[in-house]
């Protein structure tokens, strides 16, 4: 087997995968999730979901609602449907391709992150602008992993309401323009800064890697919830079974896996002269690794 052998690759492909609620994709749990907001809210007087998870602009003055960083990302206008429709299209069209070239867990870590850098750079122009009002919507997170899709994939063709067919960089670029725009009329009713915060985080992440949970201290872990119905299925034990040793943890907690994807991507990108004498050798590692673990 190759270093650079497709195994390596996730068998993920774009689209939204349904099924098992465990085993949707990242993308499909996002959308289901935002829309089962939006019924919900539409249930509920006064729109008490939207006013009580939307990000207010006074956040500096109330941190112990920091909370609202991350709910207004999954609460759109109720007095419409086109506000969520319009972003959940548009969170499959970018987000499905970008959760393929990352994976399902990095994606979540990748999304929230966007969601939460977005709205806190929006509330920190706001406080520094003496702006009021609150923000909801996914529109921050999405902007940046559109930015994220470009940088992939630039000249894949997208088209507009399935005519016009635009390619990805110049329609994402098309789109910061407009809020660039945008945040010079006082009449606007969209949260164009988040929107742009979004798009200047997206770009980060895809030049360095780097999202909020690496802020998250080493040692600490998570415990891992299981749907029930979901685990693996029981087996009957006998003497004469062979004793099966745990997998190779290095090679299962995804991190490596996630490692490799960036530096095929980069490969794919710059040439494999572009790799520095510690990518290489951290490919042959997990080559070798990897080898070792199908022979078992």
């Amino acid at each position: 087997m190759g270093l650079y052998d497709r195994d390596y690759y996730r068998d993920d492909r774009p689209g939204i995968r349904l099924g098992v609620v465990g085993n949707w994709s990242a993308v499909a749990t996002l959308i289901a999730i935002n829309v089962a907001v939006f019924v919900t809210d539409m249930f509920t007087g006064d729109h008490w979901v939207a006013n009580h998870l939307a990000l207010q602009s006074n956040l500096f003055q109330h941190p112990w609602q920091v909370w609202q960083l991350l709910t207004y990302g999954f609460v759109h206008d109720p007095n419409g449907i086109s506000h969520i429709l319009f972003n959940m299209i548009a969170l499959y069209v970018f987000g499905a391709e970008v959760e393929n070239v990352y994976g399902k867990r990095e994606f979540y870590k990748l999304y929230l992150s966007l969601i939460i850098l977005s709205g806190l750079f929006n509330v920190a122009l706001q406080a520094a602008m003496h702006q009021g009002g609150s923000v909801i919507g996914a529109s921050g997170g999405i902007m940046g992993v559109a930015v994220i899709f470009a940088c992939h994939f630039p000249r894949r063709l997208l088209y507009i309401w399935g005519i016009l067919p635009v390619p990805a960089f110049v329609l994402v670029i098309g789109f910061v323009a407009l809020d660039l725009l945008g945040t010079q009329s006082h009449e606007s009713d969209v949260a164009h800064w988040a929107h742009l915060g979004g798009a200047a985080f997206g770009f980060l992440y895809y030049k360095t890697g780097w999202n909020l949970f690496r802020l998250w201290p080493r040692g600490w872990s998570v415990p891992k919830f299981r749907i029930p119905g979901t685990g693996p299925k029981l087996r009957v034990h006998r003497e004469s079974d062979e004793v099966e040793e745990p997998a190779d943890d290095y090679l299962t907690t995804g991190r490596i896996q996630q490692r490799v994807d960036q530096l095929l991507e980069k490969i794919s990108r710059t040439g494999e002269s572009s790799l520095t004498a510690e990518e290489r050798q951290f490919l042959a590692d997990a080559s070798r690794r990897y080898q070792q673990q199908r022979r078992r």
